[in-house]
């Protein structure tokens, strides 16, 4: 979406209608969410394997294949795919907003007859998106990474969080989340932007689906490693500060127990201070624990994500052309 690699497609040039067809704001926010959400459906293993890869506390960097198969070992291969139905109500309700109001907002602080928003304006209205979206959906990202990381948590488990800490447990690492999103957006769009403009304006003809998901892939590809590579840090951070005070077998997964004892016990984690363990016990490089699993995961979930999308909203007028041809 703006922020992260979901980044819009230009508006339409003439004769060659690109991104999302013009369709009512509930019809953009129902397809974004609807999209993302089938996209986790291949993308949630990987997602899984980079959240046990940064939740690894030792100097030691295990790859994807050893984190995948000690996953396999530890809960089965129906583990890959710990907490699938978490992870696509979070992209339903997160993209909803972070790739859905991205139009609305856009065309606020633009007007379309002036021509084509300059990149900043594109920046300014992805990163209004990824905040907002962040508040949001902070509460679904907290229990999709918890259940990612530990098979066993549970709604029940979140339940008894609320009823301990208060339901403003549930925005614990918000801050950490805005910023990630922030970065993300500030390192992904203008590449894709720049990159998508390049194309069209070398001939490339992008008026069919097939067309438009080629041009994603190709536009995606550097956006999207680029926001992997800038947003990772946030993310590591981010990663331990949900798991901060969950299980025990949270905290121990390739690491002491006590790793974390200090931050778990305290009532509201620090990133700073989880920042600092990470720098100080595992290295600056420990940061970017995780970013192949993280770039593997990404990237795909990115074009599916469109591709999804284009297709929902191509249905969608094609439904709506049928109805008034026949009333």
């Amino acid at each position: 979406p703006p922020p992260s690699s979901y980044c819009p497609l230009p508006p339409e040039r003439e004769g060659r209608p690109l991104g999302m067809a013009s369709q009512s704001d509930a019809i953009q926010l129902v397809t974004c969410g609807v999209g993302p959400a089938l996209a986790a459906v291949f993308s949630n293993p990987l997602e899984v394997v980079k959240v046990r890869m940064q939740m690894h506390m030792k100097r030691e960097h295990y790859g994807i294949v050893a984190t995948g198969r000690q996953i396999v070992r530890e809960s089965g291969v129906n583990g890959l795919q710990a907490g699938l139905k978490m992870s696509m109500t979070r992209e339903l309700l997160k993209c909803s907003v972070r790739i859905g109001l991205y139009k609305p907002i856009l065309k606020r602080i633009h007007d379309p007859r002036h021509g084509r928003a300059p990149i900043w304006k594109s920046i300014v209205a992805g990163g209004t998106c990824g905040v907002l979206s962040s508040l949001w959906a902070n509460p679904l990202d907290l229990m999709k990474t918890r259940r990612q990381n530990d098979p066993r948590y549970c709604t029940q488990r979140m339940l008894l969080q609320v009823k301990t800490d208060g339901i403003l447990s549930l925005w614990a690492g918000v801050k950490v989340s805005m910023m990630r999103s922030l970065v993300a957006t500030a390192s992904s769009v203008p590449i894709k932007y720049q990159l998508q403009e390049a194309a069209l304006d070398a001939g490339f003809n992008a008026d069919s689906t097939p067309k438009l998901v080629l041009l994603s892939l190709i536009c995606s590809f550097p956006a999207a490693t680029t926001a992997v590579l800038c947003m990772q840090p946030f993310d590591v951070v981010r990663t331990r500060l949900y798991n901060a005070r969950a299980t025990p077998h949270s905290l121990q997964l390739g690491g002491s127990s006590t790793a974390y004892a200090a931050i778990a016990a305290a009532a509201e984690p620090n990133p700073i201070q989880i920042a600092s363990r990470i720098a100080r016990e595992e290295g600056i490089i420990a940061f970017w624990k995780g970013t192949s699993a993280h770039i593997m995961r990404f990237v795909p979930h990115t074009v599916l994500s469109f591709a999804f999308i284009d297709i929902l909203q191509k249905t969608v007028d094609i439904v709506a052309d049928a109805y008034r041809s026949h009333s």
